[in-house]
């Protein structure tokens, strides 16, 4: 199935080219042409992106997921209130966070500049750790 009919209302980008679903080449050649495509949908009625995302990336080199706009809850114990700005979580999958190949997978917790305690807290709900230092993000 291919990301058109599996994602009819959404939009894909590529460098400055903004295409809707159905504006998109159906020749592999002229898709190809267009890599590395930014792909952007918006979450059904229970805030969930269709399970068909993730096949989005089954037969790529590399790839990301990124959600954007989730809300962090607040973390008294740490002083911190809820958060709706500035947040998201960036999967990349043999990619570094601007899109280039890499080895491995990386997952980019996205909060507020100087609430690093608050990117801590989240990797310990799972139980990892941060592995790298605050960057500039998105």
């Amino acid at each position: 199935m291919k990301a058109r009919d599996m994602f009819p209302e959404s939009f894909y980008t590529s460098g400055n080219v903004f295409l809707r679903a159905e504006e998109l080449p159906k020749g592999t050649e002229e898709l190809a042409r267009l890599l590395p495509v930014t792909f952007s949908a918006e979450t059904d009625e229970r805030g969930e992106l269709p399970c068909g995302t993730v096949l989005l990336l089954g037969g790529a080199r590399c790839g990301q997921l990124a959600w954007m706009g989730v809300s962090w809850p607040a973390v008294p114990e740490l002083g911190l209130g809820p958060e709706w700005a500035r947040t998201g979580v960036q999967a990349c999958f043999n990619s570094t966070a601007e899109g280039e190949p890499a080895e491995g997978h990386t997952v980019l917790v996205h909060v507020r500049r100087g609430e690093d305690e608050r990117a801590r807290h989240l990797a310990r709900q799972i139980g990892q750790t941060l592995i790298g230092l605050e960057e500039e993000g998105w």
